[in-house]
Parts: structure tokens; C-alpha cells; sequence
């Protein structure tokens, strides 16, 4: 009696072993899609921070304060001071963003009938970014306006994304 495998288990066996490295390396291009989203998260979140902490520094200068506790700091694009409508950010002196990615800020609206607190300002920073290395400078108007960001995933706006960190600065006394 002769042993050995036939050439039916052979492929039966090859096959099974395809169908497993299949569904290997749909698990790897799962994992390098994410591990891309991740990467570009993280990039639009410390260019947030880094314009939050510069709002904060220039929220320590009196002279960004009108006598009303109004803070006028000249951040936008244009040299205009935050709006209650999104305004791109213009990047520190001698700087740049990222390709790719835009910085917009508003001022929060406070609620009908409420007082605003003296001496604070309530705003909101957004970054905006393309997903697949192309602009969203023209969707950016757009999507700067939208409240969460699966209202902008239509077709549209599919290849952008956004992230948006509320902040609160006080007048220093």
C-alpha cells in the first residue's frame, strides 16, 4: 500500500489555505486604512491644540481685549478678529499649515436668554482635511458649517474630514 497524499487533497488543501491568506490580507489593508485615518486624526488634533495654545497666549495680552471684555485678537484670514461665523485661521507669522489641512474658529453663540460670562469667550476650532491627498478648500465653506461630521459624509464630502475642539479663553485680571 502506497502512502502519500492524492492530487484532489493536495488542491483541496491548497484552496482552504488561499481562502485563510485572503482574508489575512483583507485584514492588513483594513489595518493600513485605519492605521492612515489614525495618523491623519492625530496630525489634524495637535495642529488644533498648537492654535489653541496660541489663542491662549495671545488671550494673556490685554491689548486683545476691547474695555468691554470682547477679545479682539486679530486671528483670521484678513487680520480679522473671531466672528460668530467660521473664518479660516490664518497660521502664526512666518508659518504654514500642513498641505491639506485648514484651521477655522468661530465664537461660540451663547443660548437665547442667557447672560454671556464677563471677561470669557466661548469659541470652537475646526480643522478640516482631505482624506486622500486632494484639497477640500472648496468644500471647506461648506463643511465648516456642518455640526457633525456623518452629515457631510455624502458623496460630496467623502474625501474630508474634520475635527472640531470647543475652548473657552478668560481675560486675565
Amino acid at each position: 500500500m502506497k502512502r502519500g497524499f492524492t492530487l484532489i487533497e493536495v488542491m483541496v488543501a491548497a484552496a482552504i489555505l488561499a481562502i485563510g491568506c485572503l482574508g489575512v490580507l483583507a485584514m492588513m489593508l483594513t489595518t493600513i486604512e485605519f492605521n492612515a485615518v489614525s495618523h491623519d486624526r492625530t496630525n489634524a488634533v495637535f495642529l488644533a491644540e498648537q492654535e489653541l495654545s496660541r489663542l491662549e497666549v495671545l488671550a494673556e495680552d490685554l491689548n486683545n481685549w476691547d474695555a468691554n471684555g470682547v477679545f479682539e485678537a486679530k486671528v483670521a484670514s484678513g487680520n480679522a478678529a473671531i466672528a460668530n461665523a467660521w473664518q479660516y485661521m490664518a497660521p502664526a507669522t512666518g508659518l504654514s499649515y500642513p498641505s491639506n489641512y485648514l484651521v477655522a474658529v468661530r465664537q461660540h453663540n451663547p443660548d437665547s436668554g442667557t447672560t454671556p460670562i464677563e471677561n470669557s469667550f466661548f469659541g470652537e476650532l475646526r480643522v478640516i482635511w482631505s482624506t486622500n491627498g486632494a484639497t477640500c478648500a472648496g468644500e471647506a465653506d461648506t463643511l465648516a458649517n456642518f455640526d457633525t461630521l456623518s452629515t457631510a459624509k455624502s458623496d460630496d464630502y467623502s474625501h474630508c474630514a474634520f475635527v472640531t475642539l470647543p475652548f473657552v479663553l478668560s481675560k486675565p485680571q
